[in-house]
């Protein structure tokens, strides 16, 4: 017979492919967790970035009509013939939607000074955005 015989061991083999699934299910778990990660800052960013454009464009529709053309009313914002509101979780001009996911919309007006509060909802991380402005109307 062979005095010289080399290989591995059943034994050998066997731990080698324990540790090597170890490894594989740590590797898979990161991978999920961050995924998990990306997925929960995305949805963070963009209903962030929804609130910002809304604030944007109101505060821009502001700036250029003379105060006698907007009024406040229930949360309801017209600007000459547009018309911003909160219906259900969607803050609306006009009947098109502006933003989503939007908990509160407040407008309060007081004087020359229009104030602006938008709050979305809670993501899955419990995140609340939310901004606010106060504008001078123009005469």
């Amino acid at each position: 017979m062979f005095n010289n015989q080399r290989g591995v061991t059943l034994v050998e083999l066997l731990t080698t492919i324990t540790l090597l699934s170890i490894v594989l299910a740590l590797i898979g778990s990161i991978h999920l967790f961050s995924q998990k990660q990306f997925i929960h800052q995305s949805e963070q960013v963009n209903q962030q970035s929804e609130i910002r454009n809304a604030i944007t464009e109101i505060s821009r529709q502001i700036r250029t009509t003379p105060s006698d053309q907007i009024s406040v009313s229930e949360n309801t914002l017209k600007i000459d013939d547009i018309e911003y509101r909160l219906e259900g979780n969607q803050l609306l001009k006009n009947r098109s939607v502006l933003a989503e996911n939007i908990a509160r919309f407040s407008i309060s007006l007081d004087g020359s000074k229009l104030k602006i509060n938008i709050e979305s909802e809670q993501t899955i991380l419990k995140d609340i955005t939310a901004l606010e402005t106060t504008l001078t109307l123009r005469e």
